[in-house]
């Protein structure tokens, strides 16, 4: 079995793996919301899609403007 040191930093690690992937996906969902407002007809439809798949809060607001600018 492994100690409590042990399981401690594989924790302390897979926290660390958590904030990372969760700040990438950050990153994708600001760079997603820009291609909704200024991109083409056709990037504008991928960027919705693809915001509507990850599913962040935040896109919300940016979609349904979307949504009002036809």
């Amino acid at each position: 079995m492994w100690g409590v040191k042990t399981k401690t930093k594989l924790i302390l690690a897979l926290l660390m793996l958590a904030a990372l992937a969760t700040s990438a996906v950050a990153d994708e969902v600001d760079d997603l919301i820009l291609d909704l407002k200024y991109g083409q007809a056709n990037v504008r439809a991928n960027a919705a899609c693809s915001l509507g798949s990850i599913g962040d809060p935040r896109a919300v607001d940016p979609l349904i403007a979307a949504l009002k600018d036809g």
